[in-house]
């Protein structure tokens, strides 16, 4: 069972950088990420590291981080599934829950008329175009000036590319309650994040998520705007999805 539940869109506000590992001689030290057809997705999995640690920074404002395990369980740590009962919302989101992930986060791909485009490999051209190179040297903290010999560069993406992505539902919530509470924070995690890839101490990756409506649950459609409202009567719950509910 599998429900694409949030579609949502990237909006860059300044280029940014996922790198692969991979250079190029006497081009660059570190490219980004391509795909087979040279295309320029935004990884799954950076994405979902990305919201998940945003959410986490949720977590913490709301001051409900007592309410969540601390993935361990040793000193004490409450892990689900092993000294914690309940499964926190955090788990909920982002741990396996026995062979399934509980969610599918999507790579982001481009959502213009260059999209189809780019799926032919012999539009690789207009690919390497829409990127650029920059160089930086690494600063000496002790001295204040430039390192000898750490000259080094890497490919940046640009602000003006569109993209859209998805998470998919892969498992049914014990309640219509704890499935808004889950998807609650989930869209206020995404909401929170502000930059994406490497460089953002320079100023690189600057973004936000645009959430489209409607949320699609298992147990029925949200409008996100409501989800956020939604977000205080998770401070005021016992557990997650549990008695709290007025």
């Amino acid at each position: 069972m599998s429900l694409k539940t949030i579609r949502y869109r990237v909006n860059f506000r300044s280029d940014y950088h996922i790198g692969s590992g991979l250079g190029i001689t006497g081009m660059a030290d570190d490219l980004i990420v391509k795909d087979s057809n040279q295309g320029l997705p935004l990884p799954g999995t950076t994405l979902k590291g990305l919201i998940k640690d945003a959410t986490e920074d949720v977590v913490d404002a709301l001051g409900i981080r007592h309410k969540m395990c601390d993935g361990t369980v040793a000193n004490g740590g409450r892990l689900c599934g092993v000294n914690r009962d309940e499964t926190c919302l955090m788990c909920l989101l982002f741990e396996n829950r026995g062979s399934h992930k509980p969610f599918r986060f999507q790579s982001a791909r481009r959502r213009d008329v260059l999209a189809d485009l780019l799926d032919d490999e012999r539009m690789s051209p207009v690919v390497q175009g829409s990127t650029r190179y920059e160089s930086h040297n690494r600063i000496e903290r002790r001295t204040g000036t430039a390192a000898s010999g750490a000259l080094f560069s890497y490919e940046l993406g640009g602000r003006n590319q569109p993209f859209s992505s998805s998470v998919a539902q892969r498992y049914c919530f014990s309640s219509g309650d704890q499935e808004k509470d889950a998807l609650a924070l989930l869209v206020a995690g995404m909401r929170f994040v502000s930059r994406l890839g490497g460089g953002r101490r320079r100023g690189k990756g600057r973004c936000r998520l645009q959430i489209e409506n409607p949320v699609r649950g298992l147990f029925g459609d949200y409008d996100w705007h409501a989800l956020i409202d939604h977000l205080p009567d998770l401070a005021h719950d016992t557990e997650p999805g549990g008695n709290g509910h007025a």
